[in-house]
Parts: C-alpha cells; sequence; structure tokens
C-alpha cells in the first residue's frame, strides 16, 4: 500500500437535488428501503401506529403502513375534521381541496410532456420502424401515468361539486354538511389510494 496515498474517506453528503437521473434512482430507492425500515423498528420498539406514502419520480407510488396505511390515514383525516371551531375545520379543508388541484394540473402537465417525447421520439427513428427504438420502460410509464391523470380527474370533478355546494360568503359548515364532506372526502381517498398497487406495499402484503 502506498503511504503517501491520500484518502477523502466518508463524507457527509450535501443535501440537494441529484441532477443524474440514474443516481437519482438509486438514491431514491436506497433512502426509500431506509426509511421504511425506520418506520418498521419504531413501530416494533414503540407499538407506533405508522402511514407512510411515498411518490417515486416517475410517480409510482410506494406506500407503508402498521397495522394498515388506509386506516391509519382516514382515521387521521376523520379526526382532524371533527375539529369544533367550524372556520377552522373549513380552512384545513379548502387547503386540502387545493392541493387536490395542484396535483391534478402537475400529472396532467407531466403527461403532456411525457406525450410530447413520445411523438418526438417516434419521429426520429433511424432504420427499421419507430417502435423498435422505443423503450418498454418508457411506455409502461406513460400507460401508468395516463391512468393516474384519470383517476385524479375524477377527483377533481368529485372536489368541485362539492366546492360549489359550499357557500363561501357566509358559514362553511353546520349540520349535516359537515359530514357529509367527511364521507365525500373519505370516497377522495379511497379512489386516491385504489391506485397503489399491492405489491408495493413494504410486508409484500
Amino acid at each position: 500500500m502506498n503511504a503517501n496515498k491520500k484518502t477523502r474517506g466518508r463524507q457527509k453528503l450535501e443535501m440537494k437535488r441529484v441532477e443524474h437521473e440514474a443516481k437519482r434512482e438509486v438514491t431514491f430507492s436506497k433512502r426509500k428501503k431506509g426509511l421504511f425500515t425506520k418506520a418498521s423498528e419504531l413501530c416494533v420498539l414503540c407499538g407506533a401506529e405508522v402511514a407512510l406514502v411515498l411518490f417515486s419520480p416517475h410517480l409510482k407510488p410506494f406506500t407503508f403502513g402498521h397495522p394498515d396505511a388506509n386506516e391509519i390515514l382516514q382515521r387521521c383525516l376523520t379526526e382532524r375534521d371533527h375539529d369544533n371551531t367550524p372556520g377552522l375545520a373549513s380552512k384545513n379543508v379548502l387547503c386540502r381541496l387545493n392541493g387536490v388541484r395542484e396535483q391534478y394540473y402537475e400529472s396532467l402537465k407531466r403527461l403532456e410532456e411525457e406525450e410530447k417525447k413520445s411523438k418526438e421520439s417516434s419521429g426520429t427513428s433511424s432504420g427499421g420502424l419507430w417502435w423498435d427504438d422505443q423503450e418498454i420502460e418508457n411506455i409502461n410509464e406513460l400507460e401508468e401515468l395516463e391512468q393516474y391523470v384519470e383517476s385524479m380527474e375524477k377527483l377533481r370533478k368529485i372536489v368541485q361539486a362539492r366546492v360549489d355546494e359550499m357557500d363561501l360568503s357566509g358559514n362553511y359548515f353546520e349540520g349535516n354538511l359537515a359530514n357529509e364532506f367527511i364521507n365525500d372526502e373519505n370516497l377522495l381517498d379511497q379512489n386516491n389510494f385504489s391506485l397503489i398497487p399491492r405489491g408495493y406495499d413494504f410486508y409484500g402484503v
């Protein structure tokens, strides 16, 4: 071994976006595994109930839940909506409505970009047919993204219907209206989490 060789040793990773796509995917995979492992340890050591939802850079969903992710998230949303202060409850609901809208438009924009890339690649083939140069992985991602946007469109329509029923100039929730919205929002969550494949569950259930 060369005694004059200098090694930098283990260094602290700078917290910034990984620009190289392949390295970014590897980083996501490793960090996701570590996050799920820590969540599992927290459940075992402390008896905690945990629900995690992650979306990869390609909008592929991953979940971890103990005892069940959907049950915990539903309970969290329902308990929060039972706040005794109508004004605060209405603000929380409106924030979540805006979040659904933003997620929908972001997904729609990404879908348009992927479709544009697909059309461009179909016209730049050299030699054989255009599908000879098309990557199967990209096709699968585009199909998944289309399904995701379609589901988000359904969510957006449900949300918009509820917003149209809300009287924004006065009280947001009174009596049965609050309970009806809670039920509708549970439906939103069920539709959203129906996109999550069982195979991505941490325990493989």
